[in-house]
């Protein structure tokens, strides 16, 4: 019986609210307008990747860059394996050469066992600025170790969404000479 009361009483209301809207004139409710979205200021575009590529990493990613590749090369002459060497290198140093090829061309530092491993603990100093020329980022400087300095100039280019490099050239050097700094002298009275 409460059930029964419940429906008449919402049979009741469905009829009552039309009749209120016919007699207010209007057969339906004004459709609600859209409230327009607060102006936003505009951003700035975002770099396509290929931009971003084209622009030169900040200082901390010239370091991974630079001390990775050293790295990676010191793995392949510990190990004799240039297999890694290869395939972390561009699309077109893959294209242009074979594990084989890079074994020979650091077969110098393999054979005297160089370790490039201070390279971890130092940063390299870039002697020129690093610059992008053709798409492709040049990268030249050294490490100031001793008693030999760790020398490169790598050419890094975009491949596969991030720089990879293309050529690598290492060298060692005599480290510079550094002038022991001179003790002030005295004075006498």
């Amino acid at each position: 019986m409460r059930n029964a009361r419940l429906i008449g009483l919402a049979a009741a209301t469905a009829l009552v609210l039309p009749a209120a809207a016919l007699a207010q004139g209007t057969s339906r409710p004004a459709p609600a307008r859209p409230v327009p979205a607060p102006a936003r200021p505009a951003q700035p575009a975002q770099p396509t990747p290929q931009q971003q590529q084209s622009q030169i990493p900040q200082a901390a990613g010239l370091i991974v860059l630079i001390k990775s590749s050293l790295i990676a090369l010191n793995q392949a002459n510990q190990t004799g394996n240039y297999q890694v060497l290869y395939a972390l290198g561009s699309d077109t140093l893959r294209a242009q050469t074979n594990p084989q090829n890079l074994a020979q061309s650091f077969a110098p530092f393999r054979e005297r066992r160089i370790d490039l491993n201070p390279v971890l603990f130092l940063n390299p100093q870039l002697t020129r600025n690093p610059a992008i020329e053709g798409g492709r980022l040049h990268l030249v400087g050294s490490f100031p170790t001793t008693p030999l300095q760790i020398n490169f100039d790598f050419w890094f280019e975009p491949s596969q969404g991030q720089w990879k490099y293309v050529q690598l050239n290492t060298n060692l050097s005599p480290a510079a000479q550094q002038q022991p700094a001179q003790q002030p002298q005295q004075q006498r009275r």
